[in-house]
């Protein structure tokens, strides 16, 4: 790729990553949330080697490794790089590659890709995930995820006049670098037209309120509505899906 765009898709990352990112509301109710999600996706994922696109945190990334997985992250934001570095500076079974989604090839083979929270950054995703097939080991698995633009609290702001439609890309969203929101029809395609075998793509925890209505529930009721998210899935704050090659 020409150094120009590549210093370009650099510039854009590193500013996208300061402004949501290790805030009050992602490291609280959000990360509250997401790690329901998170421990609903790991029972997707087999090793032992996991190719994770995407950091921020390491949440998902501590959960694997405590499972003993090998684990390769990608990451392109060089404040997340430099936290990843210094956070496991002293394990062995993690690889942390600073590249961007855009750029990186690998070579080696993977049992899972984890494609976290990260599509929706994407301008071009059906060429990425034809190349990343190529990352997967003949049975390997893709797992992608990502919020609903269809969600219950989603539509609740458009009704209330926060939000023009639940599709609209809303301004923090905009502020973190993503291009475009997906439900499971868009997603479902995208993942189709890229020759992966879809194995299924549902809806996971059911968000009423925004975030900061959220803050202080406690944790039985936030998994109370994981539960009853099983039962609305088009109206869940995340979906995720499973892939193979075929």
């Amino acid at each position: 790729m020409d150094d120009i765009i590549k210093n370009k898709i650099a510039q854009r990352v590193d500013h996208n990553s300061e402004s949501y990112y290790f805030s009050d509301q992602q490291l609280g109710l959000d990360n509250r949330t997401k790690k329901l999600v998170m421990e609903q996706t790991l029972r997707y994922v087999k090793g032992p080697n996991v190719l994770e696109l995407g950091f921020v945190d390491g949440m998902f990334t501590d959960m694997m490794l405590e499972h003993g997985l090998n684990v390769t992250v990608v990451e392109g934001a060089k404040n997340h790089i430099e936290y990843a570095i210094k956070k496991y500076k002293r394990e062995k079974y993690i690889t942390i590659v600073h590249d961007y989604f855009e750029t990186f090839d690998s070579e080696d083979r993977f049992d899972t890709i984890v494609a976290g929270d990260m599509i929706q950054y994407l301008d071009n995703p059906i060429p990425f995930f034809i190349k990343a097939k190529n990352w997967l080991t003949v049975d390997g698995a893709i797992i992608v995820t990502t919020p609903n633009r269809r969600s219950f609290h989603r539509r609740i702001g458009a009704y209330l006049g926060i939000s023009i439609n639940p599709e609209a890309v809303t301004s923090l969203e905009k502020s973190t670098g993503n291009i475009i929101m997906y439900d499971q029809y868009l997603l479902r395609d995208v993942l189709v037209s890229s020759g992966l075998f879809v194995h299924f793509v549902r809806g996971c925890f059911l968000k009423p309120l925004s975030s900061k209505q959220m803050e202080t529930w406690d944790d039985n009721l936030l998994k109370a509505f994981l539960e009853i998210g099983d039962e609305l899935g088009d109206y869940c704050w995340f979906l995720v899906a499973l892939c193979t090659r075929e």
